[in-house]
């Protein structure tokens, strides 16, 4: 495992597949079967750029009774669903992912992933146009702080994605929750211009 992960750090790519593959053929009881199911599986997605192959690791890695190589593969499978065009799917995959790190308490490679799979999820709920479920989401799953920066972005991308109804309901969540933030005449020039592109000119004289 060790020379198969030093060969690929060092670029030997293909030599380090063919060194992960021998491994998981000689020592499929071995310990570091788990995180060479990873391994193969980020090269399969990142690299390769062969989904179904990167998918079969990943599904492999995520039957593995350790919870963070579980979790860090189920959140790797919601990327193979994105990529593949089913976003649903997706988006119950990130959520799932949020359940599963947050049963691992406040280790910080749990909580991070958590934060990465609930900033992720933004694009998932922009692709499937769905504003209200995200608020409500991200109200459910994170701090104060966090709530406020995932709805903003949330705003900002439904707005980049042409959503603009379901963009001024999350710049008009932001504005009802704190009127007074620093960023409020942003996110009412962001307003405007969502009602510009719904071709509603009153509501932007208002």
């Amino acid at each position: 495992f060790n020379l198969a992960y030093n060969l690929y750090d060092t670029g030997k790519r293909d030599q380090a597949v063919k060194r992960y593959e021998e491994m998981l053929k000689q020592y499929p009881g071995s310990k570091f079967v788990p995180d060479t199911y990873v391994q193969l599986g980020n090269h399969y997605f990142d690299v390769a750029n062969i989904l179904e192959k990167a998918r079969s690791y990943f599904e492999k890695a995520f039957a593995t009774p350790n919870p963070r190589i579980k979790s860090y593969a189920l959140y790797k499978l919601a990327w193979c669903d994105f990529n593949a065009g089913e976003h649903e799917k997706a988006l119950k995959k990130l959520q799932d992912t949020v359940e599963l790190a947050e049963k691992q308490g406040k280790e910080k490679t749990a909580t991070d992933l958590k934060n990465e799979a609930l900033q992720d999820s933004i694009r998932m709920f922009t692709q499937l146009n769905r504003a209200d479920d995200a608020i409500a989401y991200y109200n459910a799953k994170a701090g104060k702080k966090k709530q406020t920066s995932l709805i903003t972005k949330l705003g900002y991308a439904m707005a980049d994605a042409g959503h603009h109804d379901n963009a001024i309901k999350s710049f008009r969540y932001l504005l009802n929750d704190n009127p007074n933030a620093e960023n409020a005449p942003d996110i009412q020039q962001a307003v405007i211009k969502s009602y510009e592109g719904l071709r509603q000119r009153d509501n932007v004289n208002a």
